[in-house]
Formats: structure tokens, sequence, C-alpha cells
């Protein structure tokens, strides 16, 4: 992921661990922290309720729903819904 991140003008990578190396952090995942940009779209796959934080966490940074897009592990049901 380093290499692909140093590749990327501008890129960040923020890496999240269990059990944390030399330039990661623990915890979860959250957007609290990052400073993302007003033109920002986002990418996310996982778990549902990994993915309702995260998209939650966006869209009350002001991410509009429409530039955030998913795939889901496991059974979609936002989809079924």
């Amino acid at each position: 992921m380093t290499e692909d991140i140093e590749r990327l003008d501008g890129a960040d990578l923020q890496l999240r661990l269990e059990q944390p190396e030399a330039g990661s952090r623990t915890g979860f995942m959250s957007l609290l922290d990052v400073d993302l940009p007003a033109n920002a779209s986002l990418y996310l796959c996982g778990p549902l309720p990994f993915m309702k934080n995260i998209r939650n966490e966006a869209i009350n940074a002001g991410i509009p729903a429409t530039k955030i897009h998913y795939e889901v592990f496991g059974p979609d049901i936002w989809q079924a819904s």
C-alpha cells in the first residue's frame, strides 16, 4: 500500500491495525480525524456495520451520499430494502 500511495499525488495513507506497527495507528477506522477535501469521493468495502459508520461520518462531514460508493462483504441488505 505504501508504494501505491507514494505514486499518487496528494494521497495519504492512514493505516490502522489491531497489532500496530511503525507508521500505523491502533483502533477502529474513523473519519473524525481525517481532513476530507470538499470534493472527495469515497470508496468503501467491508462489512455493513463498518460501512454504515464510515458513511454516516462522511455525510456528517459534508460529503454527499452520491459521492460515496460501496461494495458489501456479505449480504447486501441495503439493496434489498
